[in-house]
């Protein structure tokens, strides 16, 4: 119980941190089902969250890294971070890889969102590892790829609220509104 009650306090210093305002409508617009079917399978708390996550993806912009320049050797950290996901992943899993960055003139972070065969995804913020939510380097890939496939069952199932079906987090989302796949 307070390993749960300090998660939520570590997210709700995060939230507060946040350099936009969760209030955004900009997720409602271009992913109403996704934000719907959040709505109804997550926390309060974690669906502000989450919603945070998609609304600040329109402050990235992203492009796709061609497959010849996977393997380049460098001493940025972030291709470095690249780097080791490709060689654990192996290259016959990986469908793409996108380089994220955002919008601000004096930003130079980069980040990495490496497209897998079986609709799964990592980024190399790894705060879907770390935290259990998917982060706004996969939404802004979202708005791009067509192979971008986001489920709900993605975020931890401690997120959920109580006595949520499976049946409710099983659908996938693509840029375009709701696939009729199912993952795996």
């Amino acid at each position: 119980m307070l390993a749960s009650e300090l998660q939520k306090s570590k997210y709700r210093d995060y939230l507060d941190s946040l350099p936009f305002n969760i209030i955004s409508l900009s997720a409602n617009r271009v992913f109403p089902r996704l934000v719907e079917s959040l709505k109804s399978v997550l926390t309060d708390r974690m669906f502000e969250i989450q919603k945070a996550e998609i609304d600040s993806c329109f402050e990235y912009y992203s492009s796709i890294v061609s497959s010849n320049l996977y393997s380049l050797y460098t001493m940025d950290m972030s291709q470095v971070a690249l780097k080791s996901v490709i060689e654990r992943a192996d290259l016959v899993h990986i469908k793409e890889v996108w380089e994220v960055q955002h919008m601000s003139t004096n930003s130079t972070s980069t980040n990495y969102v490496v497209l897998l065969k079986d609709h799964l995804h990592i980024c190399i913020w790894l705060l879907l590892f770390s935290e259990g939510i998917v982060c706004q380097h996969f939404f802004q890939i979202m708005l791009k790829s067509n192979n971008a496939i986001f489920s709900v069952s993605l975020i931890k199932s401690y997120w959920y609220q109580r006595n949520t079906g499976l049946d409710n987090v099983d659908a996938l989302f693509s840029h375009s509104g709701v696939s009729n796949e199912t993952m795996m």
